[in-house]
């Protein structure tokens, strides 16, 4: 399968040292939250409001 945006914004991120990342779900975020878990090597903590 071919990476998209979402995969190499989750590598560098990964890259420049974040273990742990604050996130919320959402239609426009869903890529980005697949992308991390996929990758799993970012701690995702999720948040509401």
């Amino acid at each position: 399968m071919s990476k998209n945006v979402s995969d190499y914004l989750v590598e560098m991120v990964v890259e420049a040292g974040v273990t742990r990342i604050y996130t919320i779900t959402g239609d426009s975020l869903n890529p980005v939250n697949n992308a991390v878990r996929r990758d799993g090597r970012l701690q995702c903590i999720h948040v509401r409001h």
